[in-house]
C-alpha cells in the first residue's frame, strides 16, 4: 500500500475518532479541486498531505475563493479571520476561519521532500523512494531521464490508499508510458512514441481478408 501512516483519532491533528485508523491523505504534483481532510473540527483544520507541501494556490467554499492569510509554523497556534484560511505548508494543512456552507475544495502544490517534482518520471521516482524498499540503485536512471524527455507533461496524484504498483501504473498510463522490472532488477520506465513511416499497405496490396 501506498500509504502506511494512519489517524490515531485521538483528536487534534490526529483527527477525531471518524478517522481513527484511516490512512492520511498524500499529494504529489499540482492537482486542483480536491478534497482535503478534515482533522480538527473544532479548529476547522484539514489536511491534504502527510508531510511537507509546495504551496496552496487556491481554496474555495463553493465557488467562493477564500482570501490566504499566509503560511505559519503551527498551524494550531494561530487564529484565522471568517472568509480566510491560513496553511501550514510544512504539515499539509489549511486552516479556515468559518464553517464551509457549500463544501471545501483546493488546489494544491504537493509533496516536495528533496525537492518539489511534477512530471511523471519524477513523481514515480518520489513514490517509489518514498512508499516502497527500492532503493535509487534499484531504478534505471537513463531510463527516467529518457521518460523525461520524451513526455514532461504535468501529472498529479491524490488519495491515501491504493497499491504503489498500480498507481504508479495509472501515472504513467496518463502520459502514454508503462514501467517494467527488467532481468537486472532495475525499475524501467518507457514511453510510447510514433517513429517514422516505413511503408504503405494500400488496397491493392491485400491479398486476402479474413474475418477472424
Amino acid at each position: 500500500p501506498i500509504q502506511e501512516t494512519l489517524y490515531a483519532g485521538t483528536g487534534g491533528l490526529e483527527g477525531g475518532t471518524d478517522l481513527e485508523n484511516l490512512p492520511k491523505p498524500l499529494c504529489f504534483g499540482a492537482p486542483r479541486n480536491i478534497s482535503p481532510v478534515l482533522v480538527d473540527r473544532t479548529n476547522l483544520i484539514y489536511q491534504v498531505h502527510d508531510g511537507s507541501i509546495e504551496g496552496v494556490d487556491g481554496v474555495f467554499d463553493g465557488a467562493l475563493a477564500l482570501t490566504p492569510a499566509g503560511d505559519v509554523a503551527d498551524i494550531t497556534a494561530t487564529s484565522v479571520s471568517a472568509g480566510q484560511n491560513k496553511t501550514q505548508l510544512s504539515g499539509g494543512y489549511i486552516r479556515l476561519g468559518a464553517e464551509p456552507a457549500k463544501g471545501l475544495t483546493a488546489d494544491v502544490r504537493g509533496d516536495n521532500a528533496g525537492g518539489y517534482v511534477d512530471t511523471a518520471a519524477d513523481v514515480v521516482e518520489r513514490i517509489v523512494l518514498g512508499y516502497t524498499t527500492l532503493t535509487s540503485e534499484d531504478l534505471n536512471a537513463q531510463s527516467f531521464s529518457d521518460t523525461n524527455v520524451a513526455n514532461s507533461a504535468k501529472v498529479h496524484w491524490y488519495g491515501n490508499s491504493g497499491d504503489v504498483a498500480e498507481i504508479i501504473g495509472q501515472i504513467m498510463d496518463s502520459v502514454g508510458g508503462s514501467y517494467v522490472f527488467n532481468r537486472a532488477g532495475e525499475l524501467v520506465l518507457g514511453v510510447f512514441a510514433f517513429g517514422s513511416p516505413v511503408g504503405t499497405v494500400g488496397r491493392n496490396d491485400i491479398i486476402n481478408l479474413q474475418r477472424v
